[in-house]
């Protein structure tokens, strides 16, 4: 009986953890795609989460260790209702700036003003939230939850820092264009949908392929933004891998192609000049006003030829957790276009595709006529999608 009973006290205890993971999971999603929203950058909007959901941490282990330990029942349940409100009471932010990227030193400083000070608020919050410490297993606990602070902030901090300090070696467009000549590969998309992953497959098979700060953990889902995957390739067979930055970028993304941010009276301009000097203009199955017009300009200048459409990659056929993520993802905003849909939108802006679905790691380019013509199926690794790409381009002389 003793044994039965301790194994009911455990699974209770897991199952409220895990209740406290999940939503704080969920929280997380949603309080960062909000602030997002409200005009805050990537890092920003990843620091005011992590703020809250550091504050709340501490409130449910000081409420675990109190005489209201009950409480923590309710926690899991209103963390997620916090989360949102703090976020929806933050000042709506205009953050869009244009021109070279200024903010590199500013983040190296913010990132050790952040892991010095936070690892400080950690300890000086625990001091006065925590009642006198009576046993053992509480100092445990507290030190536990410290701990987990400290790492918290230097891990901001140190990626703040990583982040600065590869803006600073990002060299400009027009020095990568004097360094190398060749015609460009343009990259165009919907840019709040930019970092979502183009590839979502196993660790063992794709971490190889992961370009950027940090890596993907092993045993986990690697996720891959399409620049990511494709960059080095691309730059190396074919032309440097550009393409026009959002103005609400602090620094530019990293692992990626490189940036042209372009005022809001001028970025079509720069993006006809980019699009008339590329070999290759390469999108995702993606949808928005500006990508509309960028599609709809590109066939009124009978570039066309140039256009290559990337299907959804196969690992988000055969991977259990695609589902989820693709529910995250509309939870978000940010669902994807069904073939049928992608395929009526461009038919409106001149283009004539088979409604018929090519399947997963599909190219598809576009005819003198505007009609599409499946380059290959079944791409899968890099340079399944480069090879094809690049005998496109040199097949077309550019």
């Amino acid at each position: 009986m003793a044994v039965l009973s301790f194994l009911g006290i455990a699974l209770t205890v897991f199952a409220i953890f895990g209740l406290v993971l999940m939503t704080s999971a969920y929280a997380t999603v949603i309080a960062h795609a909000m602030a997002r929203r409200k005009g805050y950058h990537s890092v920003g909007a990843k620091v005011v989460v992590g703020v809250g959901l550091l504050g709340w941490l501490v409130v449910f282990v000081a409420l675990l260790m109190s005489d209201w330990w009950l409480l923590t029942f309710v926690s899991p349940v209103a963390a997620p209702m916090v989360m949102v409100l703090l976020v929806r009471v933050l000042p709506r932010r205009r953050t869009r700036h244009f021109g070279r990227r200024h903010g590199t030193r500013q983040l190296v400083i913010a990132g050790w003003i952040t892991g010095i000070t936070g690892a400080f608020a950690t300890t000086l919050g625990l001091s006065f939230v925590v009642r006198p410490i009576t046993s053992s297993s509480e100092l445990a606990v507290l030190a536990m939850l410290a701990i987990l602070g400290w790492v918290l902030w230097f891990v901001i901090g140190q990626a703040l820092i990583a982040a600065g300090r590869f803006a600073q070696r990002q060299p400009t467009l027009d020095a990568a264009f004097v360094k190398d000549p060749r015609p460009p590969v343009l990259y165009v998309r919907p840019f709040d949908t930019e970092r979502l992953p183009f590839v979502l497959g196993e660790s063992y098979r794709y971490a190889r392929f992961y370009r950027g700060h940090g890596g993907p953990g092993q045993g986990v889902p690697v996720m891959i933004a399409l620049e990511n995957y494709l960059s080095d390739p691309i730059s190396r067979r074919i032309g440097p891998f550009v393409a026009l930055g959002s103005p609400e970028d602090l620094i530019p993304p990293m692992g990626g192609a490189l940036r042209k941010y372009a005022t809001d009276e001028g970025w079509q301009r720069e993006f006809d000049q980019l699009a008339r000097s590329a070999a290759a203009i390469v999108l995702e199955v993606r949808e928005s006003a500006n990508l509309n017009w960028e599609l709809e300009h590109i066939r009124r200048c009978g570039l066309q030829q140039r256009l290559i459409v990337l299907t959804e990659h196969p690992t988000w056929r055969r991977l259990k957790s695609a589902a989820l993520w693709a529910w995250l993802e509309s939870l978000m905003g940010f669902s994807k276009p069904s073939w049928s849909d992608f395929v009526s939108a461009l038919g409106k802006l001149g283009y004539e595709m088979t409604e018929a679905d090519p399947g997963p790691g599909s190219i598809v380019t576009f005819n003198a006529n505007g009609r599409g013509v499946i380059l290959t199926t079944c791409a899968d690794v890099p340079t399944d999608y480069v090879t094809s790409i690049g005998l496109h381009v040199a097949r077309s002389g550019r």
